[in-house]
């Protein structure tokens, strides 16, 4: 899917030249930003041109002939580019074209993004003998990608440029009910239930049917017998990237389908007992499971799943040479494409288990449906929570101060750097353990880890993503907010920035009034509205 940011225009006949009066694009259509911007608006440097987000402007003249036309822009941010690919070019609001012998041409606008210039340009046209008037009036787009690694296509507007300092719209022209990431790549589940998905493809969690490393463009991934979801209910995969390639999705059916990474059958797929294989388009899951799941997170990487079903209890999946870093109630012994219930220290079964995420490779952490916490690992003493054993018994912990309503896990860049974060019903959020080794990803002020719960420091919170490297938090009231190191332009706030930023600060760069976010592995986070 490469779609346009306006909409098509057949030519006109009606006057020496003729461009549309009115034209709509998306606020930074046309720009993969890797610099900033000079006091006229323009940016200084040379930019990418993204074609597939960019504002098309058709041109005609009567009567029908080759001749020239020259078009100007007004508007800060705003300018024309030709380049029949996503060639770096030089910003101008000056063009002259020549239409072919049909009389039609077309150029492209880039809008400038959100802050950085104006929102509405009047173009002129001239050429034939005549003139024509066109005001060209932006909009917020769908979702946008805001920065970090993205040579592989993560910025989803056609362009491979990595590290863009501002954010980007991508050629998406749906609104979209959610937005989930994985190690380096996107899943958007449409407000009509289809899917879009792009970027980093080597385990094939894009679903294009093969592994190839970058997709540049959305594209709508395939079920195995080649049709199309258009019942996708939720995406259900960890909110705060993995370094895992996977993807899931429930239909309206209740069915469970993946994407990606299938290792040691974690997947619990009947027939698939101890197979290692990519799965290249959408394929049902869970099937091996006493019953129905409910929630699913991937650790950092490896060969493990954990799995919270409807009856309240907990399994993992895949190499059970992984279990023993979570609890001493699974098994020591490797046996791949093993399914384990996970027991209580006196062999009772964990239940009523609302909730399940794994950060690293060492621990996991429940929500039970009265709103308790469990915790189990053999993580660093230093991040585990206080006063509790770190030798892999299922224990409850103290939750932090109110009524827990979800919890989130992150995947760290190291794979001992385990932490969680709580929301309450009061809409605060809470962190605790590593801190990033000086990153300051919890977003508390602070570089060390804690031990125990700590107030993430922005207000009125609802909801979270992150990367490796950092913290993003929702708001209510649609504002966005950093927290972590600066790593490839990660915060889209430009560059100059200090690298480590332990107090949240709000990514002014975006336009107001986001609706939901997520963020990969590799800290490109994904705004929607």
């Amino acid at each position: 899917m490469a779609a346009t940011a306006s909409p098509a225009y057949a030519a006109s006949t009606d006057g020496p030249v003729t461009i549309p009066p009115s034209l709509t694009g998306v606020i930074g259509g046309g720009w993969s930003i890797a610099t900033n911007f000079g006091a006229n608006g323009l940016p200084l440097g040379a930019p990418t041109a993204a074609r597939s987000t960019a504002t098309v402007v058709p041109i005609a003249v009567s009567p029908p002939r080759a001749t020239t036309v020259t078009l100007t822009l007004s508007g800060a941010g705003f300018s024309f580019f030709t380049a029949a690919t996503n060639a770096t070019f030089t910003a101008t609001q000056s063009v002259t074209v020549t239409t072919a012998s049909n009389g039609v041409a077309a150029v492209y606008v880039a809008i400038p993004p959100y802050g950085k210039g104006d929102t509405v340009a009047t173009i002129t046209a001239t050429g034939n003998g005549g003139s024509a008037v066109s005001t060209l009036t932006a909009r917020t787009a769908h979702v946008y990608a805001v920065g970090g690694h993205t040579p592989e296509g993560q910025t989803g507007n056609g362009s491979s440029r990595n590290a863009v300092a501002w954010p980007t719209p991508m050629a998406i022209d749906e609104r979209l009910s959610s937005v989930h990431a994985s190690i380096s790549s996107y899943l958007f589940v449409t407000e009509s239930g289809r899917l879009r998905t792009g970027g980093y493809n080597p385990f094939a969690e894009v679903g294009t049917g093969g592994n190839e490393v970058s997709v540049l463009n959305p594209i709508e991934p395939l079920k195995k017998d080649g049709t199309a979801f258009t019942d996708a209910v939720r995406g259900i995969v960890d909110t705060c990237g993995s370094e895992q390639g996977l993807f899931v999705v429930e239909d309206s059916a209740g069915d469970w389908w993946a994407v990606g990474e299938q290792v040691s059958n974690y997947l619990a797929i009947p027939g698939d007992a101890t197979g290692s294989r990519s799965l290249t388009q959408w394929e049902k899951i869970g099937g091996n499971l006493p019953a129905k799941p409910a929630t699913l997170s991937p650790n950092r990487f490896g060969d493990t799943l954990v799995w919270s079903l409807e009856d309240g209890t907990v399994w993992f999946t895949g190499s059970s040479a992984s279990f023993r870093n979570y609890s001493n109630g699974l098994p020591r012994t490797a046996v791949r494409g093993a399914m384990e219930q996970l027991m209580m220290p006196d062999g009772t079964p964990v239940a009523g288990v609302k909730s399940v995420k794994q950060s690293e490779d060492n621990s996991v952490m429940m929500l039970t449906t009265d709103g308790r916490l469990l915790f189990s690992g053999t993580q660093a003493t230093s991040i585990s929570p206080a006063d509790y054993a770190n030798n892999g018994n299922v224990q409850e912990i103290a939750g932090p101060p109110g009524t827990i309503e979800e919890i989130w896990a992150l995947h760290p860049l190291d794979s001992t750097g385990g932490a969680y974060f709580a929301k309450t019903s009061d809409n605060s959020l809470w962190a605790i353990g590593s801190n990033g080794a000086g990153r300051g990803y919890l977003g508390i002020g602070t570089t060390t880890p804690s031990k125990t719960w700590a107030k993430v420091l922005v207000d009125d919170v609802k909801e979270m993503a992150c990367g490796a490297h950092h913290l993003l938090v929702l708001d209510n009231s649609g504002d966005v907010w950093f927290a972590g190191l600066i790593d490839e332009n990660n915060a889209g706030l430009g560059t100059g920035l200090p690298v480590h930023n332990p107090t949240p600060m709000k990514v002014t760069s975006l336009p107001p009034n986001a609706r939901t976010i997520a963020a990969t592995w590799y800290d490109v986070p994904y705004v929607a509205y």
